[in-house]
């Protein structure tokens, strides 16, 4: 997150997809992705969201472009650029707040997010955690 707000050059023509883990980012980055690209994919028979997971056709700042401290490579990028984020605006790069960048903001209900997180964690562990009453 560091090497985001030190290095990420925000240009005018960026949109940002804002979220908090677990609030339902991969929809949005399927949306907007798909919303963006609607003239360039205009035959449903071949789309890349068939084949790709949207957080490799929406990669996070932090966690695939700056990732161990690394500043990430945008030449593969064509305008506008998609990203998405984790950080809060707060923390984002002065870069970002001084430019005409449009930041989309998915707010989700705190419990549908908790209940996704428990079922995400809940994944990660072998046994599980039984009941949401024991996760909390």
């Amino acid at each position: 997150m560091l090497a985001c707000q030190r290095h990420f050059q925000a240009e005018d023509f960026n949109i940002l997809l804002v979220t908090t883990p677990k609030s339902d980012t991969t929809w949005l980055k399927a949306i907007v992705f798909a919303l963006m690209n609607r003239d360039q994919y205009p035959n449903n028979n071949y789309h890349p969201l068939f084949s790709e997971n949207p957080h490799v056709l929406v990669p996070f700042l932090e966690i695939r472009l700056y990732i161990n401290g690394r500043v990430g490579d945008f030449t593969k990028f064509t305008s506008p650029r998609l990203f998405g984020t984790h950080i809060p605006f707060s923390s984002l790069s002065d870069s970002v707040k001084n430019s005409s960048c449009k930041l989309v903001y998915m707010c989700s209900n705190p419990k549908d997010t908790f209940i996704s997180l428990w079922h995400f964690a809940n994944k990660l562990r072998e046994k599980g955690y039984g009941n949401v009453d024991q996760f909390s």
